[in-house]
């Protein structure tokens, strides 16, 4: 065992936080959600070693604080509003227990082919220290959800929580330029600050393009795909408020926020950084052609700039030469190709075990559907369906009442939704758990009861008044 530098030093201000300023463990949480590369404490030996996440490590203290606070955490306004919600949750939760029946029941007398091309081994399905593992990741992730949803049914609990996050991407965003000029350089990656988990995956930041003799750009995150997927919420929550004109930070700190992580997804050299922010522009404009504050001219002068800007650009050998290899022929690492025989592995256990499925991650699968069909079988999945379909509709619907946040967390939770399908859901990693747990509390603060009434007489979203409410610069101090 083991404890980083960066470790110490949050330990050490977990204990502070915990006793004397619970607050800070939820933010210091949400600003660690990107950093899944960053461990408090490493454990185990050679190939087994393990790192506690950050992130996870600071919202464990956080919800255990919060549990055991003199103001009880169903007595919060959240719970009350949440109900719904956290009962559609705790129900996927059981199916996610129930689930462990399943190895329990079979106890190793069948066997799961691995997910990877290059592999052809069989593992015995049996309940099973890594079986229960994986099943408490995904139940730590539902918890977490059902506590970020209560803890922002307060207007200026979210603003915070937004800006916190932002705030957070934009010095992963400036980190990840820090490693490219190590790399150009030459000078030494402090890894030991935020790449510091002994976990394999956590150590992709050496991973390397050899046919172009070109190091891939992680920043804190596991790998580059991982820091575009954390990045790309960001991206498209700023895009939306700039389209609001109502800014998260200011309008030139979110203009400037939006340059950072956009060059920051560009150096990452990920398909899901390029593929992302074509889905995020897209989703951001029909959000805003929700919200009625769509500017088609500013939208297509946008697009003829990024056209142009991308054409250019291929000219130069360097960068096409990495098109090719990264979007036509990917073949490094986790690859489109063995995404998909993941999937069908999948799809193909689901099949033998269609009712509860083999328990949380027992079979690799590279979309979200897929897995929530081979974890927790039909049951689990429909359990999900509800869930999300439930939230979404009420985002969307949100607006009709006044509720602005809607329109920004709903492209959110859209975007992580289409990379989830696309690329398999983080369950491991906080943010997309994060976004799942605004896209609940969000619906619940109006910002504008004016156009909420507007809205309701004419029964559509107000396309007048103010769009967006800082309720910070009105409100009592919390």
């Amino acid at each position: 065992m083991n404890f980083p530098i960066t470790g110490v030093l949050l330990v050490t201000l977990s204990v502070y936080f915990f006793f004397f300023a619970p607050r800070w463990l939820y933010l210091a949480t949400v600003f660690l959600l990107p950093f899944s590369a960053m461990a408090v404490v490493n454990f185990g030996w050679g190939e087994g070693e393990k790192g506690i996440a950050a992130w996870m490590f600071m919202g464990t203290l956080w919800i255990l604080r919060t549990a055991i606070s003199r103001r009880s955490f169903w007595r919060h306004r959240g719970w009350g509003l949440t109900r719904r919600a956290r009962m559609e949750l705790l129900a996927l939760l059981a199916c996610g227990f129930i689930s462990l029946l399943v190895p329990l029941i079979v106890n190793g007398t069948a066997w799961i082919q691995s997910y990877r091309l290059d592999s052809s081994e069989m593992i015995p399905l049996q309940l099973n220290a890594g079986r229960i593992t994986q099943t408490g990741y995904f139940a730590f992730g539902v918890v977490f959800v059902i506590f970020v949803a209560v803890e922002n049914c307060d207007p200026r609990r979210l603003l915070e929580s937004i800006r916190t996050y932002v705030a957070s991407a934009i010095f992963v965003s400036f980190w990840g330029f820090v490693q490219l000029w190590c790399l150009l350089t030459g000078h030494n990656y402090p890894a030991s600050l935020f790449n510091n988990s002994m976990g394999t995956s956590a150590q992709l930041y050496v991973e390397k393009f050899w046919t172009l003799n070109l190091h891939r750009i992680s920043s804190v995150a596991v790998e580059p795909a991982q820091l575009a997927f954390s990045m790309l919420l960001p991206f498209v929550i700023l895009l939306v408020a700039i389209g609001l004109r109502r800014p998260i930070l200011s309008r030139k700190w979110d203009m400037a926020a939006v340059l950072l992580v956009t060059s920051a997804l560009l150096i990452s050299t990920s398909t899901t950084a390029y593929a992302g922010m074509v889905l995020a522009s897209f989703i951001a404009v029909v959000v805003l052609a929700r919200a009625g504050a769509i500017r088609w001219l500013y939208v297509s002068l946008a697009a003829g700039i990024a056209v142009a800007g991308v054409a250019i650009a291929l000219t130069v050998p360097l960068i096409s030469d990495l098109v090719d290899l990264v979007i036509l022929n990917k073949s490094q690492g986790y690859s489109a190709t063995e995404r998909l025989h993941g999937s069908a592995v999948a799809a193909h256990y689901f099949l033998e075990y269609p009712i509860f499925g083999l328990s949380w991650n027992t079979v690799g699968a590279g979309d979200m559907v897929l897995a929530l069909l081979a974890g927790f079988g039909v049951v689990g999945f429909t359990a999900f369906a509800i869930f999300l379909g439930d939230e979404l509709w009420q985002l969307w619907k949100a607006p009709a009442r006044g509720s602005r946040w809607s329109i920004i967390v709903l492209a959110a939770v859209c975007l992580m939704l289409a990379l989830s399908e696309a690329t398999g859901f983080p369950f491991a990693m906080g943010y997309g758990w994060f976004t799942l747990g605004l896209g609940i509390s969000a619906p619940f603060i109006v910002t504008n009861p004016a156009a909420a009434t507007v809205s309701a007489r004419r029964g559509h979203p107000a396309r007048n008044g103010p769009m967006f409410h800082d309720p910070s610069q009105t409100a009592a101090p919390v």
